[in-house]
């Protein structure tokens, strides 16, 4: 009687508890199709947001460019120019930010396909790089690149530029004058450390 009592008794805490894993299982997929919802809203509202911001800053940069060329005649004051030159800028830089928001939602909801193939590793370091060197220049900040010779990778050659270019432009933006940013891969094994830094870190 008591070996049936505790069976009768074990058959009801499984019975429990399969129940308490029904619930939560139930839960989960609510919670799940609930997240998977926002997430889709989320990159909706940041591709709309992207369209709606990059349609009028695509004119406020051409209509300052035909300012600053002066299309049109003589705009007068040499302060105008400058004026123009720094809107257009400005919004190149807006321009760039709200592409690189666009693209981040992209890559969160699995819609940018990678076109990796092998690639010289230095020499697409030093295309990034070089893209670089002029405002570096005009700031009187140094670059320093150092990459193993011959080195060849499977990867996007465009992204990982862009991966580089990115906080590599931000480095300079932010580094003071005669600072330096140096940028340097590093050979682990089979793959590569990529390290972007500016004397500040160093």
């Amino acid at each position: 009687m008591a070996t049936v009592a505790d069976l009768r008794k074990s058959r009801q805490t499984l019975e429990f508890q399969a129940q308490q894993l029904a619930e939560l299982a139930e839960r989960y997929l609510e919670q799940k199709a609930a997240a998977e919802t926002a997430n889709r809203a989320k990159s909706d509202f940041l591709a709309n947001m992207s369209h709606e911001l990059r349609t009028p800053l695509t004119h406020i940069i051409g209509f300052a460019e035909v300012m600053e060329q002066q299309f049109f005649g003589d705009i007068g004051n040499p302060r105008y120019v400058q004026y123009a030159n720094h809107i257009r800028q400005s919004g190149e830089y807006l321009h760039g930010v709200i592409s690189d928001v666009l693209e981040m939602s992209r890559l969160d909801a699995g819609q940018v396909v990678l076109q990796a193939h092998e690639i010289d590793l230095t020499q697409t370091l030093t295309e990034a790089v070089d893209a670089g060197r002029a405002e570096a220049a005009a700031k009187n900040v140094a670059i320093e690149f150092d990459a193993p010779a011959d080195s060849r990778v499977f990867a996007d050659p465009d992204l990982l530029k862009r991966i580089i270019g990115n906080p590599d432009e931000e480095r300079i933006k932010f580094t003071p004058e005669a600072g330096r940013v140096a940028v340097r891969a590093i050979r682990q094994g089979p793959a590569h450390d990529i390290i972007v830094e500016d004397s500040a870190a160093a």
